[in-house]
């Protein structure tokens, strides 16, 4: 197959559209490349390929232009802030939360989906949030989350106030709603069983009558094991897992390394991560990988993504520490299956053995 064409004006015009969609919608050269290959042109169309051809200096066939053009028309149709958008959030106690559900006066008959958190993490890993402020490029904003979403035939209605996962009055109150929308009947129990029993639920219709599913909260079975500071945010389009810890020292004033199990603790966050980043102190000063705390500044040194617009910010004292000192640092590498380069050694036998830059960006598993 001819890939590319001699270029003609509306042809470069429409590209450069294209690539001003792509960019409002935060999708990289290097997930375009990647989407191109896994739909029918594989190992066909590398980063610098995409990168061109969105500048126009290349002109693809028409079955690779096509391709192009679904990818935006795929996105434009399902990206987060057209299917999502701004949604208030009422009630900031239990007691405003119940007083805003019976104003609303929802229809139980339009009633779909009702998802119940305890914790505001669950609903951010769901998709459920808001921005707190503009989202700039390079920006880290921080996001605000409810714990109660009504998802109706046209609209979806969140709430604060209410919750799940022990017999309060939070709980109390969501055994209310549920009750008033016809989505539970009540049992023996002073707070429905389910209600009490899960972190997160989800209620949904199936064959006309009503089930849900229950399961634990991500961030109680994770948070317990990570010593540091731990938060949610995005960035250009992008949600972002921030996992730092405060750099420790020995009795000889050195630099003590994070544990194998502290640096893995987040793995849960990303099914199939696809590409980790290693900077320098300046280099991810320099790219804005950086948030300020009470205690000081943190700067992240290794970035993991995925395809599927997450990614995992973690510190590590590189500086501080070492080549011979990096051991679980090498091991971590090792697990995610990063190759170091070409060469058959580990990347644990590349870098205690011969001492390389570790800096660069690594493809995951592949």
């Amino acid at each position: 197959m001819q890939l590319y064409l001699t270029a003609l004006d509306d042809q470069v015009k429409f590209l450069i559209f294209i690539n001003k969609r792509r960019k409002e919608m935060h999708l990289s050269d290097e997930f375009v490349s990647t989407f191109l290959n896994r739909a029918g042109f594989s190992g066909m169309i590398s980063i610098a390929d995409v990168e061109l051809m969105l500048r126009g200096l290349k002109v693809p066939c028409r079955e690779l232009y096509d391709a192009l053009n679904n990818i935006i028309a795929f996105f434009d149709k399902f990206s987060v802030e057209k299917t999502m958008g701004y949604h208030k959030i009422y009630g900031s106690s239990t007691d405003k939360a119940l007083r805003a559900f019976y104003s609303l006066n929802i229809e139980p008959e339009k009633v779909q989906q009702v998802f119940v958190f305890f914790d505001q993490w669950d609903a951010i890993l769901r998709g459920f949030f808001n921005l707190e402020e503009d989202e700039t490029e390079g920006k880290l904003v921080s996001l605000d989350a409810p714990r109660m979403i009504i998802i109706t035939d046209d609209n979806q209605y969140w709430f604060r106030g209410f919750t799940t996962g022990y017999a309060g009055q939070g709980c109390s109150r969501t055994e209310e709603v549920l009750l008033k929308l016809g989505i539970i009947e009540k049992d023996k129990y002073p707070v429905k069983l389910e209600i009490q029993q899960y972190r997160v639920l989800h209620y949904y219709r199936e064959n006309c009558a009503w089930t849900y599913s229950g399961e634990d909260s991500k961030r109680d079975l994770h948070r317990q094991d990570i010593d540091g500071h731990v938060n949610l945010c995005r960035r250009d389009g992008k949600l972002v897992l921030l996992q730092a810890l405060r750099l420790k020292k020995d009795k000889m004033y050195r630099a003590i390394e994070p544990d194998l199990e502290w640096l893995c603790e987040s793995e849960y966050f990303m099914e199939k991560p696809t590409k980790i980043r290693i900077m320098s102190n300046e280099e991810a000063v320099r790219g804005g990988y950086t948030r300020s705390w009470i205690t000081g500044d943190e700067v992240y040194q290794i970035i993991i993504s995925d395809d599927y617009h997450r990614e995992i910010w973690i510190t590590y004292p590189f500086e501080e520490l070492g080549d011979d000192r990096r051991s679980n640092f090498a091991a971590f590498m090792d697990k995610l299956g990063v190759s170091f380069d070409k060469c058959k050694k580990s990347f644990i036998e590349k870098i205690l053995s011969q001492k390389q830059s570790v800096f660069g960006t690594y493809e995951i598993g592949r």
